[in-house]
């Protein structure tokens, strides 16, 4: 028996990060179900070892199933027992996923969460330690698979990941059930575990024993797969993160720019890896949305695409424009009541300073050219019309801005002055207007208006 738990427990390697002569922290997550009563057992071992650790159990009541009373009394009296210090929560999943319109399972894994977080909060711990198994592990490699998924799908649970710890992520649900019947060990059984309408249960009691009737091996060949995927995944993070960098033109707080000549150099497959770590913080990417993504990269310039209701992407002559459009200021127009002064555009981050240029107009100034005031400062619109200074030529602002090659989602955004007669003074940044040169009007930017 003693040896038994000995082979298991040696399994389990501490954390890198762990300090074993200054003490670590541990909150594990405890259900009360096998994994969190094994991973109790494994932590009393540690604390024998290692005096200066802590550990402390985090218990959250869904309150979903009708013996979940009994089932808090258990984890209370097993910390109890063991001297333990047990922090409990509780939540109405029922209330909460009916609110948010979404599945029991979703609304308790958000609302334990919550618990697992804001306990690691408040008691200051280093890790939060899950009772994730080896079976776990093959069954969510099993419904990734089903659900569709790249490459960080077939990486399943990671061991580490940010403040969490899954420990016996290689230890198989035989064992950990072999360990407890040897040492005579109760825990609590969730009767929800053999309810087939959860997917999870579904493939648990359904698939996975078809495929060890198959192979014998084939959980521990299905994790082994997530271990091999995972390591790779390590090592396409720092390929892709490398490229991704090169090809980074500029990174503004409401738009990206990215080089396309570059990433469309690499293989198809880093492609998709790079597109994937580049819009997959927004929505959830499958190979379609990939594929549209890389598509849009051959189009036609000028071609757009909304990959969520936060995100657009140009595509332009040289380089992927991509629009944050939830960081995208509201313009209000902003008017300046006399001939000097300067104003701060936030959007941009940057300031327009306007003088009178002390001279007045030239001799040759048409009454037709003199300024009217206030001057203000406004977005595009359509029908403007601009005559750049020294060009003697009146042209529409749309095709200037297809002249200068700025993508079409920057044009909308750029700023313009005007005069009280709503007529264009300067593109800051581009050019002047003949009529602000005419007037003698001083005009400087203080920063960059779309940098390349």
């Amino acid at each position: 028996m003693f040896n038994v738990r000995n082979q298991l427990f040696s399994q389990i390697c501490l954390p890198g990060d762990s300090q074993p002569a200054t003490g670590s922290r541990f909150l594990l997550a405890f259900s009360g179900g096998p994994d969190s009563v094994f991973l109790a057992h494994y932590f009393l071992d540690l604390l024998e070892k290692y005096p200066k650790f802590s550990v402390i159990l985090a218990y959250f009541n869904h309150q979903l199933r009708t013996d979940s009373k009994e089932e808090e009394k258990f984890v209370k009296a097993f910390a109890l027992s063991h001297g333990l210090k047990l922090i409990t929560g509780r939540g109405d999943v029922r209330k909460t996923a009916l609110a948010k319109k979404i599945s029991l399972e979703m609304a308790a894994r958000e609302m334990r969460y919550k618990f697992l977080n804001s306990t690691m909060d408040k008691t200051s711990a280093d890790l939060l330690v899950l009772g994730h198994n080896q079976d776990d592990q093959a069954e969510t490699l099993l419904l990734h698979l089903i659900r569709g998924c790249g490459n960080n799908g077939f990486s399943g649970m990671a061991v580490r990941g940010g403040r969490i710890w899954r420990p016996i992520l290689t230890i198989s649900k035989k064992r950990i059930l072999d360990y407890l019947a040897e040492n005579g060990t109760g825990y609590f059984k969730d009767y929800t575990n053999d309810d087939l309408k959860f997917e999870r249960n579904f493939i648990r009691r359904e698939i996975v024993p078809r495929l060890l009737k198959v192979n014998s091996g084939s959980v521990r060949h299905l994790s082994d797969t997530c271990r091999i995927a995972g390591s790779l995944n390590q090592y396409l993070d720092r390929q892709c993160n490398g490229l991704i960098r090169e090809i980074t033109v500029h990174d503004q707080d409401f738009y990206l720019l990215y080089c396309k000549k570059r990433l469309l150099a690499e293989h198809e497959f880093i492609q998709s890896e790079v597109v994937r770590r580049l819009f997959g913080c927004y929505l959830y990417l499958d190979q379609e949305k990939i594929h549209r993504i890389l598509n849009l990269l051959h189009s036609e310039t000028g071609k757009q695409l909304t990959l969520c209701k936060e995100v657009l992407l140009e595509n332009c002559r040289d380089e992927l424009l991509v629009l944050i459009k939830n960081k995208l200021a509201k313009w209000v127009d902003i008017y300046i009541e006399f001939k000097n002064g300067k104003i701060t555009i936030p959007l941009w981050n940057v300031n327009l300073r306007i003088a009178s240029g002390g001279t007045g107009l030239k001799r040759d100034v048409k009454t037709t050219d003199m300024i009217t005031y206030p001057l203000k400062v406004r977005l595009p619109k359509t029908g403007d019309t601009f005559s750049p200074a020294g060009s003697g030529v009146t042209k529409k602002l749309s095709r200037y801005f297809q002249e200068k090659e700025i993508p079409a989602g920057i044009r909308k955004l750029w700023p313009v002055l005007t005069d009280g007669a709503d007529r264009i003074l300067w593109l800051p940044g581009l050019a002047k207007d003949n009529r602000a040169v005419r007037n003698a009007l001083e005009l400087t930017l203080e920063g960059a208006i779309f940098e390349k």
